[in-house]
């Protein structure tokens, strides 16, 4: 098995996000640290967790044309302010760490605001979180 151009003996030595409690608990694992390569591959797997779940909560809000636009106009914003905030490291190994570090933490605030969304009164009982 291959994964970012590292090769494993078997699929046993791949660490899997779904054997750890939380993404972050994912990415302090051994298997994670063990170099660089890793390190951004696991990175890249808890981005990808947390890609699912917004997609996820996405699902559950009323489907309408300002949803639509959010969701694009959400989707732009990350990719160009996390190419900036990494640009400084662009030429290292270290950028594609950068690149999802920062794609995760603005996931997840996008999940707290949506999630904050789904649990208000419809009654105009909301406000956005802090």
């Amino acid at each position: 098995m291959a994964v970012v151009g590292i090769s494993f003996a078997n699929a046993d030595d791949v660490p899997k996000i779904e054997d750890f409690s939380t993404p972050e608990e994912f990415k302090l694992s051994d298997g994670c640290q063990q170099n660089q390569l890793m390190y951004n591959y696991c990175a890249s797997e808890a981005k990808r967790f947390y890609v699912l779940k917004l997609e996820s909560i996405y699902k559950k809000l009323e489907q309408n044309e300002e949803l639509e636009d959010s969701k694009s106009s959400w989707r732009d914003f990350v990719e160009k302010e996390c190419k900036r905030f990494a640009k400084p490291f662009e030429m290292g190994s270290i950028y594609p760490l950068k690149i999802d570090a920062c794609r995760q933490s603005l996931t997840k605030q996008r999940i707290k605001t949506l999630t904050s969304e789904l649990n208000c009164d419809k009654d105009g009982g909301c406000s956005y979180p802090d």
